[in-house]
């Protein structure tokens, strides 16, 4: 599947191999639109493919929308809806079906986006968190006001990839939004590890 290779792709931005990453997304199939160090945006077959990075731990902005989806209040949080109004923007502008692709804070952001926009939640075909950070009170934010008809729409597009040993998506296993993928991991893996896109790759792309 592309989808957790483009997800990964995506962090040669914060490496700084833009190049490299433009370079192995054309072999690929894929076309980058834009870029930025929040969402990238992806073309193939007339239909657009959006990742939404995760944290950046040097990055205060990414730390601060980390405890404000920790604490329930990602709603107030500047970039959750920064990248849900990119997410608009691209969706206004290019025709094709649309597919989200997060990873750990971006599968937050994915996650609050296809609950809270009514837009984005009935233009996506489909989206796919790894490892999303979630928490008992980021779920209860996220539940607040959502029909049984829109949570089954949400279930019906949004699948939430969990690896086993993950903590930061470990909460998923309680409860979630979404359809819940539980994947296994090598018992030789260490935390960080079991947080890694390599879990959900099966070809892990060492040279990237």
């Amino acid at each position: 599947m592309d989808n957790p290779k483009l997800m990964k792709l995506h962090y040669l931005f914060d490496k700084g191999k833009l190049k490299k990453l433009e370079k192995k997304s054309n072999k690929m199939g894929y076309e980058l639109v834009s870029l930025n160090r929040g969402i990238a945006h992806f073309r193939k077959d007339g239909n657009n493919f959006i990742t939404v990075k995760g944290t950046n731990v040097l990055d205060i902005p990414d730390l601060i929308s980390d405890f404000k989806l920790g604490v329930g209040i990602s709603n107030k949080d500047l970039q959750f809806r920064n990248r849900r109004n990119e997410i608009k923007r691209i969706y206004k502008n290019y025709d094709g079906d649309n597919t989200l692709i997060g990873h750990s804070l971006g599968g937050s952001i994915i996650t609050n986006a296809m609950v809270k926009s009514a837009s984005i939640r009935n233009n996506t075909k489909d989206a796919h968190a790894y490892n999303t950070g979630y928490t008992s009170m980021f779920h209860n934010e996220l539940k607040e006001g959502l029909t049984p008809t829109e949570r089954k729409s949400v279930k019906s597009k949004l699948n939430q990839y969990s690896a086993k040993g993950d903590i930061i998506s470990n909460h998923l296993r309680n409860e979630s939004i979404g359809n819940v993928v539980k994947v296994k991991t090598p018992k030789s893996n260490t935390l960080l590890q079991n947080h890694s896109l390599d879990n959900f790759i099966e070809n892990n792309m060492d040279d990237i």
